[in-house]
């Protein structure tokens, strides 16, 4: 499966853990699956190096049925956090395709540092593009006003920083070659994201 359904988006509809995490297992993973294995091959085509698929499994959920689910595409085979990585964000009503530094990434300070002196790499991405604080909430602004996110990302140990583009429910359900637009949008965020790891070593 390519494509996200009306059923992707609503799982985040049914009722209990168990319930819901079947529901994404059947209806969004095999979608991330093969995306995640469409980015994964591009970026190796593009650097000759391997790039590795993580699903989110939420296996540390006991109560509480996940919100968002995601895929990571990064160089680590054993997890993604650690570094800058790319991630397809997926909620009730819209996606998100992301340039992603969360949960205290290897030398954070370091690439806080060069997003902080070098904003014009930045503003120099698409207008469309948006930024978020945080990849547990939906919440987003547009990119001509991320200055205060990125702020308090270079202030703050615990923050994070994501950058990129945000498809609604209904652009995402009604575009033809969705993988094209994400590969165009991590083909804008790849000279970023590369200069980023340059600092995660």
């Amino acid at each position: 499966m390519e494509r996200f359904t009306k059923e992707s988006f609503a799982v985040f509809q049914v009722e209990g853990l168990e319930a819901r995490m079947e529901a994404i297992r059947e209806d969004v993973q095999p979608v991330f699956a093969t995306l995640g294995q469409k980015i994964s091959d591009y970026l190796t085509q593009k650097t000759g190096e391997i790039y590795y698929v993580h699903i989110a499994q939420h296996r540390r959920r006991t109560i509480h049925a996940p919100d968002n689910t995601w895929v990571a595409i990064g160089r680590n085979k054993r997890g993604y956090k650690m570094e800058a990585h790319f991630q397809l964000s997926l909620w009730e009503d819209r996606l998100f395709i992301w340039l992603s530094l969360i949960d205290q990434p290897k030398n954070k300070a370091k690439m806080a540092e060069y997003l902080l002196n070098h904003q014009t790499d930045i503003m120099s991405l698409p207008t469309d593009f948006v930024v978020s604080g945080s990849h547990l909430v939906s919440d987003y602004v547009a990119l001509a006003d991320s200055q205060s996110i990125l702020e308090r990302f270079v202030q703050v140990k615990k923050s994070e920083y994501q950058i990129g583009r945000m498809l609604m429910k209904e652009e995402v359900l009604a575009t033809p070659d969705l993988s094209q637009v994400i590969l165009e949008t991590i083909e804008q965020l790849y000279p970023l994201w590369n200069v980023l790891e340059t600092k995660n070593v």
